[in-house]
């Protein structure tokens, strides 16, 4: 049931629609879902909000939420029943062109706000200048994204914010989360200058992003993300950044002004920039700072350009692709993906991604894979049949004799005993499987 403050507003029921607007607080349950907001909606000073798995928040015009000063948010859906933020689509009878306006989260004090398993969709322009933009514009707060999609919000080129996450002077965890065509321009509005998916400024230490895929998201520049005036508090790790595209600089990540964000087991697929011709070093990355890529893939061209700022401009050093530089380990080959065209990123057996990163082993005990998608490995399953069976003994054969070199995946799943060599004991040990089988 919905908390109704003094300054309260509308809220009927029918059936099983809710009609929300003004200031809000307490607890939407799905037995009153979908909830209908004609209005903004304002969480109370030092109160809460929490919205049960399976509702959905649907706006009907350019509306948005804003919760101020030691509030907190909690949005947590499930695998089987997630949270859904979206505008009045056809379902609802929709109103030509009314989007909404996300949602202004600050000052959250030592609170955390959470959104787990949501959707979050659908954001329109906003006025142009506005603080804190994009569809979580999150200022002086922490939160938690995890599970999440959010997809398909829009921007305007002058607000300088990202059209899906601003992290502003905040720490933002962001896990297992898919932002995807965030700041396009297919409903013909004007697109975000900063980070399509994921803008950081200022964020604070513990910020991570982590098991994320960034793909198909668009900027003025940093079509996938912006960092700027963050030291060295962001972390990418197992993270997917593929087909994003800027207008101008950095398809993938436009960094800048005393940023040194670490990218650890990533993957850079396919990014790149509107006119490659006219700005042909910055397609990739755009870094005025010394940044850490460590085991990572970087299928790109050009893919990093570094240089320095002499007043307001920019100076380019040199063209730091393929380098060979202590704080670079990447490796400047196809992933290997499934199915990018319509955006399947698992990998391919024969990936280069698998068991080529460093860190904890996956959850099949192999050594960890590059990107957020692992390949499941078994051990004895050599060609990978789902099936242990005389075939695989014949591959482990052929890397025995030189006949054959294996994949880093097929090392892994004939080295039976896990002593480091392949060699006849590993024989022995399918050999057993099979007679055990």
């Amino acid at each position: 049931m919905l908390k109704i403050s003094l300054i309260v507003i509308t809220i009927s029921v029918s059936f099983t629609q809710t009609t929300i607007s003004g200031e809000i607080s307490g607890f939407l349950s799905v037995e009153n879902s979908p909830y209908f907001v004609v209005d903004e909606l304002i969480l109370a000073q030092n109160d809460s909000l929490i919205i049960e798995a399976g509702s959905q928040i649907i706006f009907m015009g350019n509306h948005r939420i804003r919760i101020d000063s030691s509030t907190v948010l909690l949005a947590e859906g499930t695998a089987e029943d997630s949270i859904i933020f979206t505008y009045n689509q056809n379902d609802y009878e929709p109103i030509e062109n009314q989007f909404w306006g996300g949602m202004r989260l600050l000052h959250s004090g030592e609170k955390t706000i959470i959104f787990r398993y949501c959707i979050i969709e659908y954001m329109g322009p906003i006025p142009t200048g506005t603080p804190y933009a994009g569809v979580l514009g999150v200022y002086d707060s922490n939160i938690i994204i995890d599970h999440c999609l959010i997809q398909k919000n829009s921007g305007n080129s002058m607000g300088g914010e990202s059209s899906g996450v601003s992290i502003t002077e905040s720490k933002g965890i962001i896990t297992n989360s898919v932002f995807k065509n965030n700041g396009n321009d297919e409903n013909n509005f004007d697109v975000v200058f900063y980070g399509g998916a994921i803008n950081f400024w200022g964020a604070r230490p513990g910020t991570v992003v982590k098991n994320c895929l960034i793909y198909n998201n668009y900027a003025g520049m940093g079509g996938g993300v912006s960092i700027a005036f963050s030291g060295d508090n962001v972390i990418f790790e197992n993270t997917l950044f593929a087909y994003n595209y800027a207008l101008t600089f950095a398809g993938a990540a436009y960094i800048v002004f005393n940023s040194y964000p670490v990218f650890n087991n990533c993957i850079f697929n396919g990014n790149t920039i509107t006119d490659p011709n006219e700005y042909p070093t910055f397609v990739t990355f755009y870094s005025h700072d010394e940044i850490s890529i460590g085991s990572s893939i970087l299928d790109d061209d050009n893919c990093l350009w570094k240089g320095h700022l002499e007043g307001w401009e920019f100076v380019p050093d040199e063209n730091e692709c393929g380098c060979d530089c202590p704080y670079y380990d990447f490796i400047n080959v196809d992933p290997l993906h499934v199915d990018v065209e319509n955006s399947d990123f698992s990998l391919q057996p024969a990936s280069p991604a698998i068991n080529a990163g460093t860190g904890e082993p996956d959850p099949d005990g192999s050594p960890p894979d590059i990107g957020p998608i692992y390949y499941h490995l078994t051990k004895g399953d050599v060609n990978f049949d789902d099936q242990i069976n005389v075939m695989d003994i014949i591959a482990g054969i052929q890397f025995i004799l030189l006949i054959s070199e294996p994949l880093n995946s097929q090392a892994w799943t004939f080295d039976t005993n896990d002593d480091g060599n392949l060699n006849v004991l590993d024989i022995i040990q399918i050999v057993n499987v099979i007679l055990e089988g």
